[in-house]
């Protein structure tokens, strides 16, 4: 008995890798129940498509699938040139193509840019929780040093390093493998990688106190982008959404980049401005840029923010949403504290008229009620003091009498348990920037930078007090 059997066929056009390059695809299959879905190989096994064939060029020929891609190239030249032209076959060995398997190559650039990027990252975080640890930052920040300024200082300087290093690893990818590829964009896609990295690194230092534990959580932090970035292939969604996803990880980013350029290389096409919005494997040049750019953003505001309402990165956070101020916690203490220190009424000086009117004018430095405590133990102990302007003051007293830990207070490296400080009518906790900037500390562990000389420090700290000219204002 006779049967119809109807034949399905479809082409499909797909964005080409330049503007007047076509990608398609013929689809095609039938109704007839006895075609077979699968190539049988003499082995018995069965595969989806055979590459290579003796009779496969014979069956592309005759079986009317040559001819139909013939007819849709023959309309793709007379659409770009507006003639008609007679396309023809013919057999002959392909080319193996010179460039390596994409996804070999792929691998070795992730382990070049993965080793380079992991240099200044990990740098970062030492410099930052190393300075904090040996309490350099801090004697800046007491001396009226702003903590943005700081980091913008740490951020700054790392760039213009990297920036040379990416120009000479920018050059060796140009000259020696990307070579249609334009410079400039890969320079910006390598820098983008680092400028991201580097955000990063500066976000993770806001959380650690010492360097060590910092770098460590650096290091896995860092695996963890190789290891998300490894498995690529098991994201549950699929389409550009996988693409974003992967690209979140600065590795996963610059992969998809690596890829692309691979890609347009490999098939003689140059990768310009014109293809950042070229999608190459689910993933576009202005994809990756967006997603830098944000990330970038993102994790440096979040450094700084950190910075300032973290206990960790200052002895004195602010309020987490920054217009508040925090409120100090009601306090009770010991018993043996309530009524203040019965001795302390033998040694008060009679006040002179002239200092009574500093005083009204705030031009003093006053304690009142100040206490420390360490669990039950009182390192200071409601002390009352009030200093003037012009006045030499001397404390005296055995170790462990509380000197330190009273002018730690004053300087604002420690904070007070309860009680309070006053200076030039600013208070310690409430104005601590204005404080910060009254003051000049030298405690007795002088914190150092080791790679500065002794003028360097001094026109460091004169530098952090507003000094211009530092030569010109320090006598030696």
């Amino acid at each position: 008995e006779d049967a119809f059997f109807f034949f399905f066929f479809g082409v499909v056009f797909e964005e080409g890798l330049a503007p007047s390059a076509y990608n398609y695809s013929l689809l095609f299959n039938n109704s007839n129940p006895n075609s077979k879905d699968y190539y049988e190989l003499d082995d018995g096994s069965k595969v989806s498509s055979i590459a290579d064939s003796s009779d496969m060029f014979e069956k592309l020929v005759f079986n009317g699938v040559m001819a139909t891609k013939l007819l849709v190239d023959s309309l793709i030249v007379k659409k770009e040139t507006g003639e008609d032209s007679v396309i023809g076959i013919q057999r002959m060995q392909a080319l193996t193509n010179s460039f390596v398997n994409i996804s070999d190559f792929e691998v070795g650039f992730m382990i070049a840019f993965a080793i380079a990027g992991i240099i200044p990252f990990l740098r970062i975080i030492a410099v930052i929780v190393g300075e904090r640890e040996n309490k350099a930052t801090e004697s800046l920040v007491r001396v009226g040093m702003n903590r943005f300024s700081y980091l913008c200082s740490i951020f700054v300087f790392t760039f213009f390093q990297q920036v040379i290093v990416s120009l000479i690893f920018t050059l060796i990818l140009k000259f020696g493998l990307f070579t249609r590829t334009n410079f400039f964009i890969l320079f910006l896609f390598d820098i983008l990688f680092i400028l991201t990295l580097m955000a990063f690194s500066f976000l993770i230092s806001a959380f650690f106190k010492t360097t060590k534990t910092a770098v460590i959580a650096g290091i896995l932090i860092y695996i963890l982008f190789m290891i998300l970035w490894l498995l690529k292939d098991n994201i549950v969604v699929s389409g550009e959404a996988a693409g974003v996803i992967l690209g979140i990880s600065p590795l996963g980013n610059i992969a998809q980049m690596i890829k692309a350029f691979i890609v347009f290389e490999s098939n003689g096409v140059a990768y310009t401005v014109d293809s950042f919005s070229r999608k190459v494997y689910n993933f576009r040049g202005t994809t990756s840029i967006v997603i830098s750019l944000v990330e970038i953003c993102v994790f440096l505001l979040l450094a700084v923010y950190f910075s300032y309402v973290l206990p960790i990165a200052t002895k004195n956070p602010l309020h987490p949403l920054l217009c508040l101020k925090r409120k100090r916690k009601p306090l009770i203490l010991p018993a043996a504290l309530t009524a203040g220190n019965p001795q302390c009424t033998r040694n008060i000086e009679p006040e002179e008229t002239e200092n009574r009117e500093k005083a009204d004018r705030g031009e003093s430095l006053s304690v009142k009620h100040l206490t420390k405590l360490y669990g039950e133990k009182a390192a200071v102990d409601n002390l009352n003091l009030e200093v003037f302007s012009g006045q030499i003051l001397v404390l005296l007293g055995h170790n462990g009498a509380g000197k330190t830990t009273l002018l730690s207070m004053i300087s604002g490296s420690k904070v007070q348990t309860a009680g309070s400080i006053s200076i030039f009518g600013r208070d310690n906790i409430e104005d601590e920037i204005e404080v910060q900037k009254l003051l000049g500390v030298c405690p007795q562990g002088s914190p150092i930078f080791p790679k500065l000389t002794v003028w360097e420090h001094v026109a460091l700290y004169a530098a952090a007090r507003g000094v211009k000219n530092p030569e010109g204002e320090v006598e030696g």
